[in-house]
């Protein structure tokens, strides 16, 4: 049999392409390499906002690993909750932050004068869903809070499954993170697909939080005003699916607080609503919320569910129907004050 041998001038030319290759290899990772360094100068040397001293995320529904960050130390008399809610925790149609109820709440609990810095964090995330719900109640373990509250309704639970990319916020991007991913349940991980090797990268990397960073909003393009009423919202079409992916929810959500709050007390409360603004297939769905909730949580000792759905007016609301005014959000303040004391002085004792 006869053996096929290169000359030597086809082995140069062989050599030569596997010499180029080889160089733009290497230019492509120099290039990488220098531009994550460049991005890391400039990234370090940014300044974040974070919940210790901006009353809502001033970049709206981007930055929320560096909005939830936490502090480097923490004051002896520091007593510290942490709100987890939606837009009606943002206040949208209004700029000035003091209106927020959780910004009130905080005055609310200094103004008592017991010795206590009180920090109310707001992660309220416009347009969240329980998915980054999950995900913040995770990233509150670093924080080492006092309290959570949960403030939330039927609506943040759907009938669909999506990847954790599908949804609204940024937040997705700390079901990456070690110190968060460490207590989510595997089956949540998996059932919301939060393992995309692209984006463990945009997490783990200083070009990722850059690209992060060039599509954050400025302040003013977020605020608004409602003026217009909107059509209430309808009860679900496929209401059993709505039950089981609510039910899937809330058990990812009380396994991820017993693993990751063991002993922290968690308050969970039905926002606010008004009845008006709901057609009653959708006001049956949200009836159906807190029997459902109280079935999950029974297990866990530190989780108390409170209902605050008729607390404000009607005429109290902005015309959509659903986010209440700076008024509706001072009485839900003070409606969360003894709340919020009784909580603290049980853990106390």
């Amino acid at each position: 049999m006869a053996v096929q041998t290169l000359s030597p001038e086809t082995h140069i030319k062989s050599t030569q392409s596997w010499g180029r290759y080889v160089i733009i290899l290497v230019a492509i990772v120099g290039f990488v390499m220098a531009a994550e360094g460049l991005a890391a100068m400039i990234y370090q040397h940014i300044e974040f906002a974070t919940s210790y001293d901006a009353p809502r995320n001033p970049n709206f529904r981007r930055g929320w690993v560096e909005y939830t960050r936490p502090p480097a130390t923490r004051e002896p008399n520091e007593r510290r909750i942490i709100l987890i809610s939606n837009s009606q925790g943002f206040l949208r149609e209004r700029p000035e932050d003091e209106f927020v109820y959780a910004s009130q709440l905080e005055m609310l609990l200094n103004q008592q004068a017991d010795g206590s810095n009180y920090q109310v964090l707001n992660w309220s995330i416009p347009g969240g869903n329980a998915p980054e719900y999950i995900l913040l109640a995770a990233r509150a373990a670093a924080h080492d809070p006092d309290m959570i509250l949960l403030v939330t309704y039927s609506q943040d639970f759907v009938e669909d499954l999506h990847p954790i990319a599908f949804y609204i916020s940024d937040a997705n991007r700390l079901g990456y993170l070690s110190d968060v991913r460490r207590y989510l349940p595997a089956e949540f991980i998996r059932q919301y697909a939060i393992n995309d090797p692209l984006a463990w990268l945009e997490a783990h990397t200083y070009l990722g939080n850059m690209r992060n960073r060039l599509e954050i909003p400025q302040n003013d393009s977020w605020t608004w005003e409602a003026r217009e009423k909107r059509d209430r919202p309808r009860g679900l079409h496929r209401f059993k699916e709505w039950i089981e992916q609510a039910e899937r929810e809330m058990q990812f959500l009380n396994d991820t607080l017993l693993a990751a709050l063991p002993d922290t007390p968690i308050v969970i409360v039905q926002t606010p609503i008004n009845d008006l603004a709901f057609t009653q297939d959708s006001l049956n769905q949200a009836e159906q919320f807190i029997p459902r909730l109280q079935a999950h949580f029974e297990s866990n000792p530190n989780v108390t569910i409170l209902n605050a759905s008729d607390i404000i007016a009607p005429e109290t609301f902005y015309p959509d129907g659903v986010h209440f005014r700076p008024e509706g959000h001072r009485q839900f303040a003070e409606w969360l004050l003894p709340v919020v004391n009784n909580t603290l002085e049980t853990i106390s004792r």
